[in-house]
């Protein structure tokens, strides 16, 4: 079963991520679930750890590249961009522990105040790859491990024991958070441009869309805002906007009752002939094939 990222028109997702009671959650996932092998664009207000314990994969958070192995856990910061690939087609089997910073105590408390909003809102810190140093990062390591497996088997007081471990990693994360630091990011500002435009995009997928538009609803030029998208996103907007269209068109295609043409059009192609040539491209097969896949359970 394909999986998919569901976000608001910034690409915010929308999930909602644990409880409110417990905001702590863990997905268990594998890259090629996804279509096209590949998860979109997104960001959250939650911190993020994704640990890779089968394969490899392909992360990019904000502007930075990271291929996470397995045994490797990536941290992305809270508000962060990051979208992520297979590599080579090959699976990889991970899973994301997500969590909101509440979980750390109330906003005006000391704990937030002094180790915890320091490295929310650090700009040299959008995300950190913990691999086993044999040192404090290893450690880090085991210790999510642990909460992993207590989130699965859930026995009696889970939640303070996760808690306990989480408080534990961060310390250790606070404590080394110097060797921690990338290049300062000076890039807040292209990022805020970034979320402008996409939202343009999803808000409007369906309707004729210029780069003019585009480049209006981030109040930039227009070859600012095609460099710009370029520059982070590693495709042109138009590309990102015809492969988010096929994306768009994949629960309409499920629907036994719709066509081919009308699913087309709902999703902003001029004509059903383009979008199966832009559907293949992407896909690797036709809307039909994938259609009549779906139909038939193959």
């Amino acid at each position: 079963m394909e999986r998919e990222i569901v976000t608001d028109e910034s690409q915010r997702e929308v999930k909602m991520h644990g409880t409110a009671e417990f905001p702590f959650s863990i997905g268990y996932e594998d890259i090629l679930y996804y279509d096209g092998k590949r998860f979109a664009c997104h960001w959250h207000k939650e911190i993020e750890l994704a640990y890779v314990y089968s394969g490899k994969i392909k992360i990019q958070v904000n502007h930075k590249d990271y291929i996470v192995s397995a045994g490797e856990c990536l941290f992305s910061n809270a508000n962060a961009l990051h979208m992520g690939w297979a590599i080579d087609d090959q699976s990889c089997s991970y899973f994301a522990i997500t969590l909101d910073p509440s979980m750390f105590g109330r906003e005006e408390g000391i704990i937030r105040k002094r180790y915890i909003d320091p490295i929310l809102e650090n700009p040299s810190l959008p995300s950190f790859l913990f691999h086993d140093d044999g040192d404090w990062q290893s450690t880090v390591l085991e210790k999510i491990r642990g909460m992993e497996l207590l989130y699965r088997e859930r026995p009696l007081g889970f939640e303070l024991e996760i808690t306990a471990l989480l408080l534990s990693v961060w310390k250790l994360f606070y404590i080394n958070e110097k060797d921690c630091h990338l290049s300062p990011d000076i890039h807040a500002e292209k990022y805020d441009r970034m979320k402008s435009i996409l939202s343009y995009i999803h808000g409007n997928y369906r309707s004729k869309i210029t780069l003019y538009d585009m480049a209006r609803a981030a109040n930039v030029s227009k070859s600012e805002c095609s460099h710009s998208f370029k520059d982070y996103m590693r495709e042109t907007p138009f590309e990102y906007l015809l492969r988010y269209r096929v994306e768009q068109s994949i629960a309409l295609l499920e629907k036994p009752d719709g066509t081919i043409t009308e699913t087309a059009l709902s999703v902003g192609f001029t004509s059903a002939s383009y979008y199966t040539e832009v559907f293949k491209r992407y896909m690797g097969i036709t809307p039909r094939e994938y259609k009549r896949a779906r139909e038939t359970g193959k």
